[in-house]
């Protein structure tokens, strides 16, 4: 949601000044347009298919270069829930960060039912990619009480050279080890 506000502020910001930002199209279509057309391109590479076929579809298109269409198919990923997880973890390990984040958001979003990915978003706490470890560790925290073996994986994190990953692990393991419980970091 916090993407979808962001390219829509952009969209309007960016005809601040000179004029509209794109001539001739009302406000309502520079507001909502961009999503509307990310959601029609995700209904047309998803159309006819279903199961992993769609799955599948769904995770290339977290490769897209428009943030809207990005969003649209993290979405749908995370509405599909226990039946996209076992795709999403395999996606954790494709060669792009834009696509390796979009399926950890995607599991963050389908949480308990993500258990199974536990150990993989785990390992993606060390990513290279920071925005990766950010949202592996958010992950975590929402799957919440099956992720007790990430509890060493998330302390270290606590030490991660990017301040958002160490505040978002340590968020995680409040979640996990709530106060009180005589574990806690």
């Amino acid at each position: 949601m916090k993407k979808l506000v962001v390219v829509c502020l952009g969209i309007v910001l960016s005809g601040c000044g000179n004029g509209p930002a794109n001539e001739g199209e009302s406000l309502e279509e520079q507001l909502y347009g961009p999503t509307r057309r990310a959601t029609e391109k995700i209904d047309a590479l998803t159309r006819g298919l279903e199961g992993q076929a769609r799955i599948d579809a769904l995770i290339s298109a977290l490769d897209d270069e428009n943030l809207s269409v990005y969003a649209e198919a993290q979405t749908a990923l995370a509405g599909i829930g226990v039946d996209a997880v076992p795709r999403l973890i395999e996606a954790l390990d494709h060669q792009s960060g834009q696509v390796r984040a979009g399926a950890a958001y995607a599991l963050r979003d389908i949480g308990p039912d993500a258990k199974d990915a536990v150990p993989a978003l785990t390992k993606f706490l060390k990513d290279q990619d920071a925005h990766v470890r950010q949202v592996a560790a958010q992950a975590l925290g929402n799957i919440d009480s099956d992720t007790k073996a990430a509890i060493p994986a998330l302390r270290q994190a606590l030490q991660d050279e990017d301040k958002n990953v160490c505040l978002l692990a340590r968020e995680a393991l409040k979640k996990i080890q709530p106060e009180g419980t005589g574990s806690e970091p």
